[in-house]
């Protein structure tokens, strides 16, 4: 697949199913810690589309019993049913663009809102949280990206983040960014919402894109996103 490295559409499929059945736990089980979840087994790939159909029904049913400021676990600051439902919509929209830009597909319409929320997801949750047990240190560099047809934009500053990972071990010593307010930038990167976050997510380049100031800070965010995600 051209955006998901050597997986297959039934790899694709798959992901998704296990991604869903997940999120389904968690919720049915809120707001516990899913210790107890038990994976899935995978089907035959006849089965796949049934069994992604099933697991899409029960996400959805499961999320529309649930008050969105529950309480419930997640990997992130955020603890609530509110961020599994943006969570899984953003993942949910990500992938089926991989599976249309596989098979050669136009683009579906995607509303310039939910890519919006889906840069602000991105850069919000994924490239801005620093985890408790590392540090952040500002270094040079602002940018800002800004969607044109929604008139949001964010703003992004560069730094260095250090620290070890107690889950894993691991020392990290890399590029991060931290929103900030009021800073001017070094760059601008501007363009639809929708082109913004495919950017973001690896799933296209820069063609659709202007770049006004310092390009090396468009490489540097996108690095950014690649080791954060």
């Amino acid at each position: 697949m051209p955006t998901c490295g050597d997986w297959t559409l039934s790899d694709l499929a798959w992901h998704m199913v296990e991604v869903q059945d997940f999120w389904v736990h968690v919720i049915g089980s809120r707001p516990a810690t899913p210790t107890d979840y038990v994976e899935p087994d995978r089907p035959a790939d006849a089965e796949l589309a049934e069994r992604l159909g099933q697991a899409t029904t029960d996400l959805i049913a499961a999320l529309t019993v649930a008050e969105p400021a529950e309480e419930a676990w997640s990997w992130a600051v955020e603890h609530t049913v509110a961020f599994t439902l943006r969570r899984q919509s953003h993942e949910a929209l990500v992938h089926h663009l991989d599976a249309v830009l596989a098979v050669g597909a136009p683009l579906p319409d995607i509303a310039p809102e939910l890519a919006a929320d889906g840069v602000d997801e991105m850069t919000g949750v994924f490239l801005s949280e620093t985890p408790y047990w590392a540090s952040f240190t500002r270094r040079d560099g602002v940018i800002e990206l800004s969607a044109t047809d929604t008139g949001d934009s964010w703003t992004l500053a560069f730094g260095r983040m250090v620290g070890t990972s107690p889950r894993t071990g691991k020392d990290h010593d890399l590029d991060a960014v931290v929103a900030v307010e009021g800073e001017s930038p070094d760059t601008v990167l501007a363009g639809d919402a929708l082109s913004l976050d495919l950017w973001l997510w690896g799933r296209a380049g820069t063609a659709d894109l202007r770049v006004t100031g310092d390009g090396g800070l468009v490489d540097r965010l996108r690095n950014v996103a690649v080791e954060s995600t």
